[in-house]
């Protein structure tokens, strides 16, 4: 359900939120009762990046097969490689990716309030209005395969966000769907974003976005050969695409002296 009320403050949606999921937030940690998702603003639909990708600029669908073969073909790919190589479960593996900015079928939850405030804020600050979205967990878990990404052995990104996915199983893929209502409790609230909370989430932001050698350490061993043997797979991530390639090419000419 979609609430149309716009709450005045984080703290007065937060309130909300524990009343109607008869839930102590500050409890969710340990408990995982619920899974929070935050967006900086409002989108009419909330889809797996996959599933975004395939959509174009105009909202018209795009060809799937010549769009989205090589991401598909390198998702089965190197989550088999990642998972076999550092001894994880393949979701996990596939959760990596999520991570570092390629699409797949996996949308980002958190069991953390705290990282879904600071989502609803981050990279949009001048929106006045943040979005906060909320599951009730075991009812999520039965259409949609929760994952602990933050268990992978060494990506500090999941870590750091106390990430969680949820992989598109069966029924209705767009979370803002009013259909869901009728399998688990899911809701969404909107809420005036603070001067406090804007400050507060841009210090955060180290915490939420990997840094350059964080990414450049990613991309310097698997992922290298295959985007140099794919580059159409170098579009990939519009607003990742140049900081990227620059790192990738930083690499190889380190490694070719």
């Amino acid at each position: 359900m979609i609430n149309q009320e716009i709450f005045k403050n984080l703290d007065a949606c937060k309130k909300q939120i524990e009343i109607d999921f008869n839930s102590d937030l500050s409890k969710n940690l340990e408990d995982k009762k619920l899974m929070l998702r935050g967006e900086s603003k409002w989108y009419s639909k909330t889809e797996p990046s996959m599933k975004r990708f395939l959509t174009a600029e105009d909202g018209k669908s795009m060809n799937p097969f010549y769009y989205v073969s090589p991401f598909l073909d390198f998702q089965d790919i190197f989550s088999e490689y990642h998972s076999k190589a550092s001894n994880m479960d393949r979701d996990i593996a596939e959760g990596f990716l999520q991570h570092y900015g390629f699409p797949t079928d996996i949308f980002d939850i958190s069991p953390s309030f705290d990282t879904a405030v600071i989502f609803s804020h981050l990279g949009n600050y001048d929106e006045e209005i943040g979005t906060i979205c909320v599951a009730d967990t075991i009812g999520l878990s039965k259409y949609y395969k929760v994952i602990d990404l933050s268990v992978h052995p060494f990506a500090k990104r999941p870590k750091n966000q106390i990430a969680f996915g949820a992989k598109h199983e069966r029924g209705i893929s767009d979370l803002k769907d009013s259909g869901l209502d009728n399998h688990f409790k899911i809701k969404w609230y909107k809420f005036i974003k603070s001067k406090k909370d804007i400050v507060y989430a841009k210090n955060q932001s180290d915490k939420i976005y990997p840094s350059e050698k964080e990414i450049g350490f990613f991309f310097s061993n698997e992922l290298e050969s295959f985007v140099k043997n794919h580059f159409a797979y170098g579009k990939i991530s519009k607003e990742n695409k140049e900081k990227i390639l620059e790192m990738l090419n930083k690499i190889w000419n380190d490694n070719s002296k």
